[in-house]
């Protein structure tokens, strides 16, 4: 740009002589204009000003700002879209009767004694058939679910297979997985750990049994794409070990894969006296007051379990969910004669077996006697109604 001036305003006077041009910047094409610094005051000014009405916002509870994760290609729905529709889809099992099963076993999640339902639930399918090709399967282990897909045993599983697991409240799971660490037999990575404390046994980069294990076991993984939320949508049923009888009788009610027989043995869990002693070990260590965990670990604890919070969270939501689909009052009926039932199993079986061998086969056989005259188990309808037509009221396919 070129600045034009009259000669006659030039270092002269205006023809109205009020005016005295004395000093005219000419700028040419080629020469750049010297920057503002008053600019990129103003810029600093309006984002420093964003910032605080955002804070403000947020604070108040007008704006809740989410870190953006990554999503799969085929989910265009938010974080936190996401986990309120999970947190509000009920568990809809399909209705096959004796399906092949997948079972995530988790550490200290009362898998086992769910594992002893199922265990149960085989033995009474395959008694009912004779062609071995229609037996049922049971695929299960202490590994992650995209790992337990590649075992030779899962090869067997046909495509309608359910896959199931059990879940607990993460650092509830942490601290009992910690004190049956200090109380363990053999020699190993976990005792070693364990006896170091509790901070060192939380810290410790290589312990893989509290870095977000329920997470892990569902496939999720801190590198991939999908959240641990999505995990859980990918299981047929899950169990919370803190309400285990109630998702017991939700199993019951909708499907046809787990009888009254078979919740029977949720009581039974067949140990060694080695074993016995160390179980009671362990309950009278977490109970001592020597034993308690300081604030330093239970933090530490807190924060590699970040993902296994989130995934409990959605699971916990979609239980919820199905017992209000199915009917609070009916489930509670339902959870209330099924503990009923229990202790009645209690006192003409006892609770639990000293010898593996001799007296575990004592105790199957008090149930199937005890079952075998009770009209809950000859007729299978413990909880108000058979399985289909509680599926038909509910609605779920």
């Amino acid at each position: 740009m070129r600045l034009l001036v009259p000669k006659s305003h030039r270092y002269g006077a205006h023809p109205d002589g009020k005016i005295r041009v004395r000093d005219v910047e000419m700028r040419t094409k080629n020469e750049v204009p010297k920057k503002d610094g008053s600019v990129a005051a103003y810029v600093l000014l309006i984002v420093a000003a964003v910032a605080l009405l955002v804070f403000v916002a947020e604070a108040s509870g007008v704006l809740s700002v989410d870190v953006v994760e990554s999503k799969d290609d085929d989910d265009d729905r938010t974080p936190k879209t996401r986990m309120k529709e999970i947190a509000f889809r009920p568990f809809s099992p399909p209705r096959a009767s004796c399906s092949d099963v997948l079972f995530i076993k988790m550490q200290k999640c009362a898998s086992s004694t769910f594992l002893g339902v199922l265990k149960h639930v085989q033995d009474r399918c395959n008694s009912q058939v004779q062609n071995s090709t229609n037996q049922m399967h049971l695929v299960w282990g202490e590994s992650p679910l995209t790992r337990l897909r590649k075992t030779p045993g899962a090869v067997a599983l046909r495509k309608s297979h359910l896959v199931l697991t059990v879940m607990r409240e993460p650092l509830s799971r942490q601290i009992s997985h910690f004190h049956q660490c200090r109380h363990w037999k053999e020699k190993g990575e976990c005792k070693k750990w364990a006896q170091l404390g509790a901070e060192s046994f939380f810290r410790l980069s290589r312990n893989t049994r509290v870095d977000n294990l329920q997470a892990r076991f569902l496939g999720w993984d801190p590198k991939g794409r999908k959240t641990p939320d999505q995990h859980v949508e990918q299981l047929d049923f899950i169990l919370i070990k803190e309400r285990l009888h109630e998702g017991l009788c939700l199993l019951h009610l909708l499907s046809d894969l787990v009888h009254v027989t078979d919740m029977l043995y949720v009581s039974y869990k067949a140990r060694s006296a080695e074993d016995l002693q160390k179980s009671e070990d362990i309950m009278a260590d977490e109970g001592h007051a020597s034993a308690k965990i300081s604030e330093e670990a239970l933090g530490i604890a807190r924060k590699r379990s970040r993902a296994d919070l989130r995934a409990y969270k959605a699971a916990l939501g979609r239980h919820q969910a199905t017992v209000a689909a199915v009917g609070f009052p009916r489930v509670t009926e339902c959870v209330a004669r099924y503990e009923q039932l229990l202790q009645e199993v209690h006192r003409a079986c006892g609770q639990r077996a000293e010898n593996q061998r001799e007296d575990g086969r004592k105790i199957r056989r008090c149930l199937d006697e005890l079952c075998a005259s009770h009209a809950s188990c000859t007729r299978n309808d413990l909880f108000c109604g058979t399985a289909a037509s509680l599926n038909a009221t509910v609605g779920v396919a």
